[in-house]
């Protein structure tokens, strides 16, 4: 067999059509920083293998075989996996990424990987959330595959671009049999009008993805970027984003928009209504009330609507100050075992007038944490659990160590600190797991003030 050494040309004649990203069935590189039991990487090799089954079979596009997919444990290992396969990084940006994301992942298209955390790939039955970042991430991958979006002034709307990743998912759901496709989660109805700039890419970009496929096919999403591809390669100067979706969606971007809107507000999505009171005049305009997933805002007057899906049953929560409280029935309470989901079929609920009692959430915990040294613990979340297992609440502290966090009732709270963004580093501040007996914080008919937090040692010591 004769070499073939890197810069030959080589010709291939194939037997049938081959376009644009043809499926190769050869999987991307699956790596590990940071270690992996076997169990999680089989987890992750088979939703990987499901996301890329799902491209070939319903699109049949595959992204480039060279596509990496880092599963990292940890950050220290993702830095150190990326610098040894070349890449050079910016330590404190890749930190504020990593921090940013929850327990999901992102995509660094121009270099062709993905990046999930190792602690969003559940175990067991629950694998769709990180199902759910694969299938973004991996669109994005093939949008930049063939994107003429990138070159400056070519660009889609982030709307565009952020939405039809967000509904691929979705796609995928309904392929799967678990989601009827024309259902389009409630939480997208609710934000102002779409237009270029809108800052709803995600929620409203993947309800407007979703018209969009109700008007042209399941596939226009990935036709419009393959079109983006194909004006990259012609001669000639390159379209506007807008003429590529004219041509692939069949009306103008303007257009679009009219019509956009005129169908989601014929949306018959049913409603959670009420209206929150407090008797100590607490501020809960604009905070966010919760229905299961889906969220809207308080009014000024304490009046809120949750569109949500029909036929569910919803929680509603509400966090006051870090400390969350629920609907009981007739009001609110701040025992999580007390909450009484509402059931909703296809009318509005209305809840009616909600009291939060004045001793629910009325008192807080002030003060600082700081290391072993004495240097404050910037952008650390803190976790107050109380007397029952469900009397919980967070607060994230600001740059100089400083926390307010509101509690659920009187009673003592043990602190816990989140330790390298990994959910094994919990400790109390005892340096035991979160949980044990330690020193609590009595609270008792007022606010607790100026208390100083200290770490047992460095977050080495504690984390490894």
């Amino acid at each position: 067999m004769a070499a073939i050494r890197r810069g030959e040309a080589l010709w291939i004649n194939v037997a049938r059509a081959v376009h644009w990203l043809q499926p190769t069935d050869i999987l991307p590189r699956l790596i590990f920083p940071g270690g992996a039991s076997d169990e999680l990487q089989a987890v992750a090799r088979e939703k990987l293998e499901t996301t890329l089954a799902f491209f070939r079979d319903e699109y049949g596009i595959q992204a480039e075989p060279s596509l990496a997919i880092y599963v990292a444990s940890d950050v220290d290992a993702l830095i150190q996996a990326l610098e040894y396969n070349g890449a050079k990084v910016n330590d404190a940006k890749m930190r504020t990424q990593w921090r940013s994301v929850g327990s999901g992942g992102w995509a660094n298209t121009w270099r062709n990987q993905i990046v999930l955390k190792s602690r969003g790939i559940p175990l067991g039955i629950n694998v769709t959330p990180t199902k759910d970042t694969l299938t973004h991430e991996y669109f994005h991958i093939l949008q930049a595959s063939g994107s003429i979006g990138y070159v400056a002034g070519h660009r889609p709307p982030n709307w565009l671009i952020e939405g039809t990743a967000t509904w691929a998912p979705i796609e995928q759901h309904a392929v799967d049999g678990h989601l009827p496709i024309h259902v389009t989660p409630a939480s997208y109805f609710g934000s102002p009008p779409l237009h270029d700039d809108t800052t709803a890419v995600y929620s409203l970009g993947a309800a407007a993805a979703g018209y969009l496929v109700e008007l042209v096919g399941a596939g226009s999403h990935v036709e419009f970027f393959r079109r983006m591809e194909s004006a990259k390669r012609d001669s000639g100067p390159l379209p506007g984003w807008r003429a590529v979706f004219l041509d692939v969606f069949g009306l103008s971007v303007e257009d679009f928009y009219a019509d956009f809107e005129e169908w989601r507000g014929n949306q018959p999505l049913p409603r959670i209504t009420g209206r929150f009171w407090t008797s100590d005049d607490r501020l809960i305009a604009g905070k966010t009330i919760w229905a299961g997933v889906y969220a809207n805002y308080i009014e000024h007057d304490g009046s809120f609507a949750i569109p949500v899906n029909p036929d569910g049953r919803y929680s509603i929560r509400l966090s006051l100050g870090g400390c969350q409280v629920f609907v009981d029935g007739g009001g609110v309470t701040a025992n999580w075992e007390e909450r009484v989901p509402v059931r909703v079929d296809a009318h509005d609920v209305d809840l009616g007038l909600l009291e939060i009692p004045s001793d629910v959430c009325a008192h807080r915990i002030s003060g600082r944490i700081i290391d072993s040294g004495g240097a404050p613990l910037s952008e650390k979340w803190l976790d107050a659990r109380g007397p029952q297992i469900y009397n919980t609440s967070s607060v994230r502290t600001d740059a100089d160590g400083r926390l307010e966090i509101r509690v659920p009732s009187n009673g003592a709270y043990t602190f816990g600190v989140q330790l390298r963004s990994q959910p094994y580093c919990w400790r109390n501040l005892a340096g035991q797991a979160l949980g044990s007996s330690n020193q609590p914080i009595r609270v008792s008919g007022a606010d607790v003030t100026g208390i100083t937090l200290r770490l047992p040692g460095t977050i080495e010591d504690l984390c490894g």
